[in-house]
């Protein structure tokens, strides 16, 4: 059996030719209708032309009138898969001579049941297809043409109430921005599978969104960021001005264009950000789930517990918060900081404060991809106005360097004689992280003799906790950002709850209790060596 797949979007030709492959077909690839003209006589005669309706150059319909005015083709079923979801464009193609219509995005399933009804026969032994748990079916649009049920996703009008979870707790309602009718298809399928999360709502593009915010009641919005007439940036300022609060989680593509506008989004206050999957994620169905099941699903989630939206209402761990103690004053060779999700603001508000002068270098781990953490330096060397770099393997780190972990890498420090160096690692992922602030932390502990200042701020998981008692026990100090300003406690939380945290601090009082700690000994070594003070404990 062969198939001829005609739509100008190179990725959902893609997904529509993987889906006909599985069932055994041959497929032939054209971007338009003339190229798919052109195409014709160069190979065999095709079962079954499954063709998108709005083209360049030569449309679906233009296509179906040629094909159908040819003796040669005219008996060759002709599928319409489209974004188009009107009556009226189901009838011209109809009266055009189109055998069916399917609205994307289109499930296997449905393909294959649609194929059959217009008397084209794909292999029996082609992957199950049956519908999954909880995942209705989406009715076939094969001739005739009749207007579905099926609520479409950009109508205005939808205000349903939150759905419930079988415990009765309210899910989490999710409206997705994305300009691609095949993205807002397949990620809404794959959220609405987890159970606990409703997508009440998407939008093509910011403007719609933000009239959508103004009827339906929503949770999280998941946000592309290139689209047209208002970007997902656009967006995000917007709602700033609304003093709209509500939990955004960036969906944007791994490139260096993506990468800086992901700053730049995290900076003006989005909760995080996932990357889409890229040609996976178009081609490979199962790579795809895979890539929003653990990574996308969990975050949506972690977004709406600051809210404490139904099921995801966070239950406090209780932790017993470090008291004050009395120890001898210590020097601080060094500062590492330990950061994840919410961190670029975090950094933001931080590090500027401390100052190009500062006595010691600060060493940073943010998780964060390789084509990320540049941008993040280049935006730190910005807001700041002293060089915030990208950590180079062998670089000396002397008072006064600000370096970030290179993503992809993991960020250690080594001694060499009176010098301490940046040195890099390929070696695999520590909890879960590359780089980890485990093993910052722990290579700091012993480089500095234990004269190390740990600094763990939000993110989620708990890497530092174990890097934090390395320093601990080395004799250093651990000071970790407060649950109220962090975007997740769970580093920071994890640390207090070992019992490594000397001190507990919001996020912008935090400046300030790391400049006490740097300079205090420095100051106190200074009044000793010109015979006006001693040293005082803390």
């Amino acid at each position: 059996m062969r198939a001829f797949v005609i739509d100008d979007s190179k990725p959902v030709r893609s997904i529509l030719a993987k889906m006909l492959q599985t069932m055994d077909f041959e497929t032939t690839e054209a971007e338009n209708g003339q190229h798919a003209l052109e195409q014709l006589n160069a190979h065999n005669k095709p079962d079954v032309f499954v063709v998108n309706w709005n083209m360049p150059i030569l449309n679906g319909l233009q296509f179906i009138e040629t094909v159908q005015a040819d003796q040669k083709y005219s008996d060759i079923p002709l599928l319409v898969v489209s974004a188009e979801t009107k009556d009226s464009t189901k009838a011209e193609a109809s009266h055009a001579g189109a055998s069916g219509f399917l609205s994307k995005p289109v499930t296997l399933a449905t393909l294959r049941t649609t194929l059959v009804s217009l008397g084209v026969h794909p292999s029996l032994a082609a992957a199950d297809v049956s519908p999954r748990k909880n995942t209705p079916e989406v009715p076939s649009q094969a001739k005739p043409f009749t207007k579905t049920n099926l609520r479409q996703p950009d109508d205005l009008s939808s205000t349903e109430p939150p759905a419930m979870t079988n415990s009765g707790e309210a899910r989490t309602r999710v409206l997705i921005v994305d300009d691609s009718v095949v993205v807002r298809g397949i990620v809404s399928k794959m959220l609405q599978e987890d159970g606990q999360i409703e997508v009440v709502n998407t939008a093509a593009d910011g403007v719609i969104a933000l009239a959508k915010l103004e009827q339906c009641e929503v949770d999280v919005i998941l946000l592309d960021i290139e689209m047209p007439r208002m970007t997902g940036l656009e967006v995000l300022k917007k709602l700033r001005e609304l003093r709209n609060r509500t939990p955004v989680v960036m969906f944007s593509s791994l490139t260096q264009r993506g990468a800086s506008a992901t700053i730049e989004a995290l900076m003006l206050g989005a909760k995080d950000y996932v990357m889409k999957p890229g040609g996976a994620f178009m081609t490979d169905a199962n790579e795809g789930k895979r890539a929003i099941m653990e990574e996308l699903i969990p975050k949506v989630k972690q977004a709406a517990l600051k809210v404490g939206i139904g099921h995801a209402a966070q239950t406090k761990t209780p932790a017993v918060l470090p008291t004050r103690t009395t120890k001898q004053l210590k020097q601080i060779d060094a500062v590492v900081i330990g950061v994840s999700t919410g961190g670029p603001q975090a950094l933001a508000k931080l590090i500027p404060k401390l100052g190009g002068d500062f006595p010691v270098p600060v060493i940073i781990v943010q998780h964060m991809p390789a084509a990320f953490t540049k941008h993040l330096s280049d935006r730190l060397t910005t807001d700041c106005g002293f060089p915030v770099c990208e950590a180079v393997h062998g670089q000396k780190l002397e008072a006064g360097t600000y370096v970030v972990a290179p993503g992809g890498f993991h960020l250690g420090v080594k001694r060499f004689a009176s010098k301490v160096m940046v040195a890099l690692n390929d070696r695999p992922a520590v909890n879960a992280c590359k780089p980890s602030a485990d093993v910052l932390f722990e290579s700091a502990a012993t480089a500095y003799s234990g004269n190390v200042l740990g600094v763990v701020l939000t993110g989620m998981g708990s890497d530092g906790t174990i890097g934090s008692k390395a320093i601990k026990q080395a004799g250093g100090s651990i000071i970790v950002q407060d649950e109220e300003s962090s975007v997740v406690w769970g580093m920071p939380g994890s640390v207090v709850r070992e019992g490594a945290a000397d001190k507990v601090v919001p996020i912008d009082e935090l400046a300030s209790e790391i400049l006490k700690r740097a300079w205090k000994f420095r100051k106190a070594q200074s009044q000793i060596g010109s015979g006006n003070g001693e040293a005082s404990n803390q």
